[in-house]
C-alpha cells in the first residue's frame, strides 16, 4: 500500500473524561492538521460516562468534521476497541489515551513506519524501553505494570515489552483478525499480537 492510499483512524476510549477530553482532541487535531498528510479520523468511544463527557464529545464532533462521537453500551477499553474496529474504514487504526501520555510526535513516526514497511502490521508504544521517558507516574502503578508484563512473558511467552501502553496501531486487516480470534471484552493487544506472530 502506497503512502497515498494510507489513512488512519485514532480511537479514544473515554470514561468520565470531562476534564481532559476537549484538550486532548484539540491538541491531536492541531498536530494532525500541521504534520500529517494522509486522511485521518478521530473516534471518541464513550464507555458509559455519567459526567459531561457525552456533551463535550458531541460538541467536538460538531466542531471537527474528522471527529465522531460513539456511545458504547458497556464499560472497558477492550469493548471500546472492538466497537472502534467494527466501525473503522481506515487503512490504519489504533488507540491513544486521551491524556496523550505518549508524546503525540510518535504518531507521525508511526505513520512513516507503516508507509515504509508494507509488511509491518503492528506498532506499539512501551514504557519499559531504555529509551523511554515516563513522568508523573505513581511508583505502585509502575510495579503493577512490570509485574503484569513479567507474568505474560513467563506464562504465555509474550514477546512485546509492554502489555497495556496507551499507544497501539495496526493495519485494518490485522485489527479485524485480532478481534475475530479473541473473545470477551478485554483484548490484551500486545499479548495477542505476540502470540499470533505479529511482534518481533
Amino acid at each position: 500500500m502506497s503512502r497515498e492510499e494510507l489513512s488512519i483512524n485514532l480511537l479514544f476510549p473515554v470514561l468520565n473524561e470531562r476534564l481532559r477530553l476537549r484538550k486532548g482532541i484539540d491538541k491531536t487535531m492541531a498536530y494532525l492538521k500541521k504534520n500529517v498528510s494522509i486522511p485521518f479520523k478521530l473516534t471518541i468511544l464513550d464507555n458509559g460516562s455519567d459526567d459531561e463527557t457525552p456533551e463535550i464529545g458531541k460538541a467536538l464532533a460538531e466542531k471537527y468534521p474528522e471527529v465522531s462521537y460513539v456511545r458504547v453500551g458497556e464499560r472497558g477499553v477492550g469493548v471500546a476497541f472492538r466497537k472502534g474496529i467494527e466501525l473503522n474504514e481506515s487503512a490504519l487504526v489504533g488507540y491513544m489515551d486521551i491524556d496523550l501520555s505518549t508524546d503525540i510526535r510518535y504518531l507521525g513516526r508511526t505513520i512513516k513506519l507503516f508507509a515504509k514497511n508494507p509488511r509491518l502490521e503492528y506498532v506499539n508504544g512501551t514504557r519499559f524501553s531504555k529509551k523511554s521517558h515516563t513522568r508523573g507516574r505513581k511508583w505502585y502503578r509502575k510495579i503493577t505494570s512490570m509485574g503484569l508484563v513479567f507474568l505474560l512473558k513467563a506464562i504465555f511467552h509474550m514477546r512485546a515489552t509492554d502489555a497495556v501502553c496507551g499507544f497501539t496501531f495496526l493495519r485494518k486487516e490485522t485489527a479485524e483478525r485480532l478481534v475475530a480470534t479473541t473473545t470477551g471484552g478485554f483484548i490484551p493487544l500486545n499479548f495477542c499480537c505476540g502470540r499470533n506472530g505479529w511482534v518481533w
